[in-house]
């Protein structure tokens, strides 16, 4: 019965492992104008999002608190909270603020910080033609769903 658990465990793990990405190009005549394109997916699901560039103010650095509110930190300092996350802050049409996240992060809070930076540096210097920018904090998720699942197999055949 164990093993049938820990093989479950195994695939939920790695269909579920996220992978977020973002990608920003400006055009080559005009440098104010452009698109990023926000993917976030895993196995089973792949959601994109393009947004003009002009619509975009900033990216904030994030910290979701024990009462399951976000706070933005503007400093570098490191975090107790357990997750964080890059959000892209917009304009929207009412003149508020709408935020969009890029990415979510449940190890390295200093990850997200330097996306954080790299896609702020990329808003500011119009020179800057594109941006590319993959977490790949997924490869831990689909290591453990492998290691379980060769757990499970590796009992099963010990089994006489």
């Amino acid at each position: 019965m164990l093993n049938i658990f820990l093989i479950i465990i195994g695939i939920f793990l790695i269909m579920f492992s996220p992978k977020n990405s973002i990608y920003c190009q400006r055009d080559k005549f005009n440098a104010n104008e452009g698109y990023c394109t926000i993917e976030n997916s895993s196995f089973l699901r792949s959601e994109m999002r393009e947004i003009p560039l002009e619509n975009i103010q900033e990216a904030q650095f994030r910290v979701e608190q024990k009462n399951n509110q976000w706070k933005i930190k503007n400093n570098s300092e490191d975090t107790e909270e357990i997750k964080s996350q890059v959000v892209l802050v917009m304009n929207d049409t009412d003149n508020s603020k709408r935020y969009l996240p890029v990415n979510s992060d449940f190890n390295s809070h200093y990850k997200s910080q330097a996306l954080q930076k790299k896609i702020n540096r990329f808003l500011k210097n119009s020179h800057q033609e594109k941006l590319e920018a993959t977490s790949k904090d997924n490869n831990q998720w689909i290591i453990a769903g492998f290691m379980s699942i060769f757990a499970a197999a590796y009992a099963m055949s010990n089994k006489k």
